[in-house]
C-alpha cells in the first residue's frame, strides 16, 4: 500500500518542535514570562490537533479527511505556514533603529519576545 502524502501533518509536527524550541530558548534566556506566553499558545495548537485529529492514524486523520478537498487542504497548511514562520522568529534581539546608539552589543542581550509576533501564530 502506498504512504498517502501528509502534509498537514509534517507541517503540524514541525511547529509543535518549534513551540519546543522556543521554551527552551525562552527558559534558557531566564525569560519565564516569555516561556509560560509560548506553553499557553502551545497548549491551544495542541488542542487545535487533537480537535481535529491532525495526528490520528489512518483514515481518521485530518490530511486524510481533506483529500479532495484542496481548497480547504491549502488554507490549513497556509494557516501552519504563518505559524511555523513566526515560531521560527518569535526570539528577537533588540536592535537599534537608524540613528540610535546601541546601550551594549546586541549579542550581550538576552532575546526578547515579540508580542507581536506571538498574536500571529494562533
Amino acid at each position: 500500500m502506498d504512504e498517502i502524502d501528509e502534509p498537514i501533518y509534517d507541517v503540524a509536527v514541525e511547529c509543535e518542535r518549534l513551540f519546543e524550541t522556543q521554551i527552551e530558548r525562552f527558559n534558557q534566556a531566564s525569560d519565564g514570562n516569555g516561556a509560560a506566553l509560548i506553553a499557553e499558545l502551545s497548549h491551544q495548537f495542541f488542542t487545535w490537533t487533537n480537535s481535529l485529529k491532525v495526528f490520528d492514524d489512518g483514515n481518521l486523520n485530518l490530511d486524510h479527511k481533506l483529500q479532495g478537498h484542496s481548497e480547504i487542504q491549502d488554507q490549513v497548511l497556509r494557516g501552519l505556514d504563518l505559524m511555523r514562520a513566526n515560531l521560527a522568529f518569535v526570539h528577537m534581539r533588540d536592535t537599534p533603529s537608524d540613528g540610535e546608539e546601541a546601550g551594549g552589543s546586541v549579542s550581550d542581550q538576552p532575546p526578547q519576545l515579540s508580542i507581536e509576533k506571538c498574536r500571529g501564530c494562533l
